[in-house]
């Protein structure tokens, strides 16, 4: 088939009813000719959804090379946000009209991850973007920082596609981060890469692996080294674990889609229940999206030797790690 698609995005999307997103981003794929898009209806994006959706657009226009024909877009909040966070700019759309801006300091514009990103640079300027206004020591820093570096390099080393990631304070006291690629999914990392974990496992779900992913150190290439001379993994393998411990911690939110695989999780009280397990969507997600949500001012009511001893803890590293110098790390010494 070679008929043209008329895509029209649905008014709010949130991390509660991303699948709306993915059924209309569904469309498109049914096609090969010309892709329609009017972003004139768009009432409400938190960055997950903004950067999901700008991931398969990229897909479209440079992977695909679809012929991608924005309707001429009206102004509206949602339209003069994401264009004022570089959306438009990063599909070479030209929109006409004023910019909004967000009337504080705590976001982070749209950053693109490709293979040389400079990933450390882009966590640091998310770590001050959400902490802007609270206290907190160095370390606490640091390893929001290390945790959020790691997601960056698994769009890196993982996903063979283009990655987005961006953030935004919200007055309901969450930071909420949004990652998104167009890549090849968990599910085809692990068999791609010849992962020792993914023997016998061919035929599992992208549900069953994103819960194989959420485990420390169950990276695709963590039985990789990062060079010829043997230096060690190509990452640790802890960043999704962290992150949703953060997210834990701090009374917010987890949801990873890949494929058709989802694992959401909304911690409303410290004594939340076992944490669920993936379960297969209705409509596929082409790469890997990311909501991570946290309230930054309980970052500064924890120490960081507390919240480190938490994060080894669960991921099965206490007491196999050095203690802390002057100048430690969260994993070295």
């Amino acid at each position: 088939m070679n008929e043209h698609t008329l895509l029209i995005l649905p008014a709010r999307v949130d991390a509660g009813n991303m699948e709306q997103l993915y059924k209309v981003l569904s469309v498109p794929d049914a096609n090969s000719g010309p892709i329609y898009i009017s972003f004139n209806e768009m009432v409400f994006y938190t960055p997950n959804a903004i950067t999901a959706l700008l991931a398969q657009l990229a897909r479209w226009k440079d992977i695909e090379n679809r012929k991608f024909i924005p309707i001429p877009v009206r102004y509206n909040p949602v339209v003069a946000y994401i264009k004022y966070m570089g959306f438009f700019e990063k599909l070479g759309i030209e929109v006409k009209g004023s910019v909004a801006k967000t009337g504080n300091e705590r976001y982070m514009p749209i950053s693109e991850i490709q293979k040389d990103t400079k990933v450390d640079k882009v966590a640091n300027d998310l770590v001050e973007a959400a902490m802007h206004g609270h206290s907190s020591n160095d370390e606490i820093r640091r390893l929001l920082s290390y945790a959020v570096g790691e997601l960056l390099k698994n769009v890196q080393q993982h996903s063979c596609g283009t990655g987005y990631i961006m953030a935004q304070y919200f007055s309901n006291g969450l930071f909420q981060i949004g990652i998104a690629d167009n890549g090849i999914g968990i599910k085809q990392s692990y068999i791609s890469s010849f992962s020792p974990r993914a023997k016998g496992k061919e035929e599992w779900t992208d549900a069953q692996w994103i819960d194989e992913a959420i485990k420390c150190q169950s990276s695709s290439k963590v039985h990789l080294t990062s060079s010829a001379n043997g230096e060690g993994p190509v990452n640790r393998g802890v960043g999704l674990t962290m992150c949703r411990l953060l997210a834990k911690e701090c009374l917010g939110h987890f949801q990873m889609v890949s494929y058709s695989g989802e694992l959401a999780h909304e911690f409303k009280a410290m004594d939340s229940p076992v944490e669920p397990m993936a379960k297969t969507i209705k409509h596929p997600y082409h790469g890997v999206s990311l909501s991570i949500a946290f309230n930054p001012g309980a970052l500064g009511q924890i120490t960081f030797m507390d919240l480190r001893r938490q994060v080894l803890t669960e991921l099965g590293m206490l007491g196999k790690v050095p203690p802390l110098t002057d100048n430690g790390t969260m994993f070295s010494s």
